[in-house]
């Protein structure tokens, strides 16, 4: 299982997840372009930045509820299906778009929870050996 650490940072009331590409790490810059152009609704946007030591991958999480917080309240089981039936969905739709299943972080904390039970996902489109 692979693991990836982010960085939470909070600005004022907005908040922020970020990624730091280490020297292994390979930035697949057609998925990035193709997700900042097409600004697809089941992803978190990526905000792409670079200095002298690292690049970064940077999303805007303010206001959003990670699946993680949502399903610790008790749900009925109308909710529960609804998410997974988008759940499956959107793994459709990223598998028709070309983007690769293992940019999209399957974890509960990393998938966020909108009105009508919509999905927003972390894209992290990066290969590594880690």
């Amino acid at each position: 299982m692979r693991v990836f650490n982010f960085k939470a940072r909070n600005i004022g009331e907005e908040k922020y997840l970020t990624y730091t590409m280490g020297e292994e790490c390979e930035l697949d810059e057609d998925v990035l372009d193709y997700c900042e152009d097409n600004n697809l609704k089941e992803l978190v946007d990526i905000i792409y930045e670079e200095d002298d030591d690292y690049d970064y991958l940077t999303y805007d999480i303010t206001g959003k509820v990670s699946l993680e917080e949502f399903i610790a309240n008790e749900m009925k089981a109308q909710q529960v299906l609804l998410i997974v039936r988008n759940l499956a969905n959107n793994l459709i739709s990223f598998k028709e778009q070309a983007i690769q299943l293992s940019y999209i972080l399957l974890n509960r904390s990393y998938i966020f929870v909108g009105e009508d039970m919509e999905l927003q996902y972390i894209c992290l489109p990066i290969e590594s050996k880690a």
